[in-house]
């Protein structure tokens, strides 16, 4: 500790909220690894380094302290339902605990491991301060390439080897520092830039058991590597990191030791990394003493505000499209996925689902699906909401979900249980198809995948990464207005409902958390309002808009526009802008784009309509 203190000392002035890191971070070692307090001495922005032009800290510690993975193992959800999970079948407590700590614990229980110990215990955690400092600086960075994108190193089989090589994306790295101050070696490593990284952990599969409560087999319950993989992502050079770890174009020093050292880098990179859970991250807030949370409410706040604009910038496009025909109105309500994996993704407990209320022009409801109240949950939901294409009852709403089913062909929330997806129409990425030899572990279940709108382009093909769900009602009157809001749950009821039955301290500090969290309990990730005067539209034709071919080598023609004033607007699956014009033929030539997927919109003064194209 007294080293620490001096090498601080000599690099310049006392900044307050350094103190602060190094009283909360941790600054424990074990043999393999190392707390995330001994990292900030040298790379934080209060020691002069690390902050963009104007000023902005973009270190890694900054953004990471108030992350889920920095949290991942004082997250009150997960260890509710890890208690909750052991309550269900206690006599399978170890595999349970040492399952999940493999991931959320990671250097606590790969230290444990290699000590000698078969596996890694709930309590251990809570009394290992470096388990406690969660997925951190020294288990990312460690990880070694050798089993990288290999069935053997997923489901938590990361490999770390006693060399104390810390990993990183810059070549020739100044070693001196590190090695004398903490023992490790800086070393390059182009898979730290690899989402097969990510996948150790993000590529899950858990045991579960059948009626007797016997381990029968393992189950997918979580394969965002294999979605991104099989998707149009991975052509295009866009991995994990590129979106949740963006980076900061400017040239700018890393390490503020030694005090001489002129290495400049770009690009830094920014550890985000967040996705859609912004209920844990409020819920770690509003308790973080209790929690024993170290980061400070103003970084959980950013941290939300990250996660929030993910959700709301870079999830998902909307758009609508309307017929009418026999004073019958149908609207056709377009899903674009705009991430590189299924949507939602991940954990199970995720859901999104599209809420559509239309009205006349007193303001009167006519037809509305998918209602919900101030607690999340769906008026009209049935126990088990099958996929649908077309919805002209009220009752039926459209969920974007996976429902886990136990041996007995039952829907359970019990991880343990899951031996099958049951439904799973979560969205896919673009350029989604089947025919790869991991089809079983991410293929889409039940009616959606029997649905010709359902990831499907105009012409039949798939990998649109795209729904159409279209509202179909009588309507007789002169002007409509329609509008949609697309829902977005991390924990959906059926879920925290059965942690609430469960009778575990987690358990019930959870639900208590949950219930007083000041935060709804979904999130409006899309919406738009529309309306409509149908005095002089017998029959819109803008539904039979299309785009052919689809691939194309570049020309693509459009079918079905109507005669008038129209533009098309391209864009990446990152959501640049990359070319738009008008309309002034039926056909738009992509030659002077690089191969690749896009965004096409094609928009005019009464409607707009996006396809997803492939550029061969």
């Amino acid at each position: 500790m007294k080293k620490h203190i001096f090498l601080f000392v000599i690099t310049g002035a006392v900044f307050s909220a350094f103190t602060f890191f190094i009283s909360e971070l941790p600054i424990g070692q074990s043999n393999l690894f190392s707390g995330s307090g001994n990292c900030v001495l040298c790379h934080s922005a209060t020691t002069g380094v690390l902050t963009n032009a104007v000023g902005r800290d973009v270190s890694p510690l900054y953004h990471w302290q108030s992350s889920m993975m920095g949290n991942s193992a004082k997250d009150p959800y997960w260890q509710a339902k890890v208690s909750s999970e052991v309550e269900e079948n206690p006599h399978l407590q170890e595999i349970i605990e040492d399952k999940c700590a493999t991931c959320h614990a990671p250097m606590g229980r790969t230290e444990a491991i290699y000590n000698g110990q078969n596996y890694y215990s709930f309590s251990e955690i809570l009394q290992d301060p470096l388990s406690l400092d969660g997925v951190s600086c020294t288990a990312c960075h460690q990880i070694d390439a050798d089993n990288l994108a290999t069935e053997e190193s997923f489901s938590g089989k990361y490999m770390i080897k006693p060399l104390k090589n810390i990993y990183g994306p810059y070549q020739n790295p100044f070693t001196t520092s590190m090695v004398n101050n903490t023992g490790y070696t800086p070393v390059f490593g182009q898979h730290i830039q690899s989402s097969a990284l990510c996948a150790t952990c993000h590529t899950l599969s858990t045991p579960y058991v059948d009626s007797e409560g016997n381990v029968a087999g393992y189950f997918p319950e979580q394969m965002p590597y294999y979605e991104w993989l099989n998707s149009s992502y991975p052509g295009q050079d866009i991995s994990c990191q590129k979106c949740h770890m963006p980076n900061v174009n400017e040239n700018m020093k890393i390490s503020s030791m030694p005090a001489n050292l002129q290495n400049i880098r770009n690009p830094v990179f920014e550890h985000h990394f967040v996705g859609g859970n912004t209920v844990v991250n409020r819920m770690m807030k509003e308790n973080y003493t209790e929690l024993g949370i170290n980061s400070g409410v103003p970084n959980l706040d950013t941290t939300y505000h990250y996660a929030q604009n993910n959700l709301l910038a870079n999830s998902l496009e909307l758009s609508t499209d309307l017929d009418y025909d026999n004073n019958v109105v149908s609207v056709n309500v377009n899903l674009l996925n705009k991430t590189g994996h299924k949507l939602p993704t991940g954990f199970p407990s995720r859901r999104m689902w599209i809420h559509f209320t239309a009205s006349d022009a007193d303001g009167d409801t006519i037809f509305e699906s998918g209602k919900y109240d101030n607690k999340g949950i769906i008026s009209s939901q049935e126990d088990f909401e099958t996929h649908h294409d077309t919805i002209s009852n009220g009752n039926h709403v459209q969920i974007y979900e996976t429902i886990l089913g136990n041996t007995e062909d039952e829907p359970t929330t019990i991880l343990l249980e899951a031996s099958q997806y049951l439904k799973d129409n979560r969205i896919p990425p673009a350029g989604f198809k089947n025919g790869q030899p991991y089809d079983s572990l991410i293929a889409i279940t039940g009616h959606a995948a029997e649905d010709p709108n359902f990831n499907k382009y105009t012409d039949g093909l798939q990998g649109s990464g795209s729904d159409r769900v279209t509202y179909s009602f009588p309507f007789s009157g002169g002007t409509l207005n329609y509008a949609v809001e697309i829902c977005y749950q991390s924990i959906s009821p059926a879920f925290s409902e059965h942690i609430s039955e469960s009778e575990t301290n987690e358990s019930n500090r959870f639900t208590r958390m949950f219930e007083n969290n000041s935060l709804s309990k979904l999130q409006i990730i899309a919406s738009l309002n529309e309306q409509v005067s149908l005095t002089n539209i017998k029959e819109n034709k803008t539904q039979e808009w299309n785009i052919f071919p689809n691939p194309t080598k570049g020309e693509v023609f459009i079918g079905g526009i109507e005669n008038r004033p129209a533009q098309y607007f391209v864009y990446s699956l990152t959501g640049e802008l990359v070319a738009n014009q008008e309309i002034e033929t039926k056909s738009i030539s992509l030659h002077h784009l690089p191969k690749g997927s896009y965004i096409l919109k094609i928009k005019s003064d009464r409607v707009e309509k996006s396809f997803s194209v492939v550029l061969n």
